[in-house]
């Protein structure tokens, strides 16, 4: 389910965004240093829509908790074997980990922006949802509106 949506009416265009938009923040965490430092702290691997994204996520993160410095791409594939649950879903972010490495390095400021708006979205989207369980009586529009304003998270330096 695309992160942009709250309901069952996602759109192709809308979840190739999210695709797309994940597919880039999880290239400038391994590519990009300004991104790596700024985002890795507020990004968790749950953020992501699907198992590979969220185990190449982990991997980065371990990498990271481990070496403190930036992870290449084949340091990410080895650190696969220690965060993924099944022999597909290991396949299939090693693949995702290939693909999106031979893409060219990032823009920081572009992609910390995008990181941010990312980030927050995913955060209201967990939130909504833990809340809505909670409380079914109160609208997903209001929800939204409260931890929009609630949430006060960003990264410096954003603006171009």
């Amino acid at each position: 389910m695309s992160i942009y949506t709250s309901n069952n009416n996602t759109s192709a265009e809308n979840v190739n965004l999210t695709d797309r938009i994940e597919a880039l923040i999880l290239h400038a965490l391994m590519t990009d240093p300004i991104v790596w430092e700024k985002v890795l702290p507020h990004i968790q691997p749950a953020y992501f829509t699907d198992l590979a994204e969220k185990s190449i996520c982990a991997a980065i993160k371990a990498h990271s908790t481990q070496h403190k410095t930036l992870p290449d791409p084949q340091s990410v594939l080895v650190g696969l074997n220690n965060v993924t649950t099944s022999q597909d879903i290991y396949e299939e972010a090693c693949e995702y980990v290939r693909s999106i490495s031979t893409r060219s390095p990032s823009a920081s400021i572009w992609m910390l922006s995008k990181c941010e708006g990312w980030i927050k979205e995913r955060r209201v989207y967990r939130a909504k949802c833990d809340l809505y369980e909670d409380q079914p009586s109160r609208t997903l529009a209001k929800l939204t509106e409260e931890l929009l304003a609630a949430d006060a998270f960003t990264l410096e330096p954003v603006k171009v």
